[in-house]
């Protein structure tokens, strides 16, 4: 598989994710999608990795490539490959922001049957009296249907990171909750997590290698989801 035959040839080589872009002038998450095969590289891109790994297309295609035919065809196919995948993500934020146009009408519709249940009936409720007590109200856990920590659109669970890499990361619920979000790192020695306006995203940075995973926990409204981190050095 193409995905798999790029991190293997490249992890081969030593290089970086970050190494291998800047000397196919891509940006590193270009190289970070081709890897995970959200997209994949263009017959020129992929020319010149075979170039840089000393191995041949072939090698990375895992098929034969004989002639300059056979090489036309499956610049095409990279392209179809391509529009298809993009066709996929643009589906997939549409349906996100579907779910989370649904998810804030709940919400004002929650809010809306609340306020009428429970605040038109203390009108014609007497105030307690002088010395008696009034019981303390408390703030209940917000139910939601699922919290999920993602990267762009899609739900993350295990992450891998170099010592010094940077990921942005931001939290999905179902339905949309706007209330405080916390982030919170088992080992800060390890990685640190910095939430930024709003709450809903945050910023992963990798500190230093840790022998064993470590788990970034994210809570909202008395709901919880966990996901692993797992440091490496450079």
């Amino acid at each position: 598989m193409l995905k798999v035959n790029i991190k293997t040839q490249r992890k081969i080589k030593g290089l970086t994710q970050e190494e291998l872009a800047i000397r196919l002038n891509v940006v590193r998450q270009t190289v970070s999608k081709w890897e995970k095969g959200h997209s994949v590289p263009d017959a020129d891109l992929l020319i010149q990795m075979a170039d840089i790994f000393e191995v041949s297309v072939s090698d990375l295609l895992g098929a034969e490539v004989e002639n300059d035919k056979e090489m036309g065809d499956v610049a095409q196919q990279l392209s179809r490959i391509n529009e298809q995948l993009a066709i996929m993500n643009r589906r997939a934020r549409r349906i996100w922001k579907a779910i989370a146009i649904v998810g804030g009408a709940t919400t004002v519709l929650t809010l809306f049957i609340i306020l009428f249940n429970y605040t038109v009936p203390s009108a014609v409720v007497s105030s307690p009296p002088v010395g008696e007590a009034t019981p303390a109200s408390h703030e209940s856990s917000v139910v939601l249907e699922s919290i999920v920590i993602a990267y762009d659109t899609r739900s993350v669970s295990d992450i891998t990171v170099r010592v010094g890499e940077s990921f942005p990361l931001n939290v999905i619920t179902v339905p949309n909750f706007e209330g405080e979000i916390e982030w919170i790192s088992s080992d800060p020695s390890v990685f640190s997590i910095v939430p930024m306006s709003g709450g809903s995203k945050a910023t992963l940075t990798a500190l230093s290698p840790s022998a064993s995973s470590t788990t970034l926990t994210v809570r909202a409204g008395g709901n919880t989801a966990q996901c692993i981190i797992r440091v490496r050095e450079v």
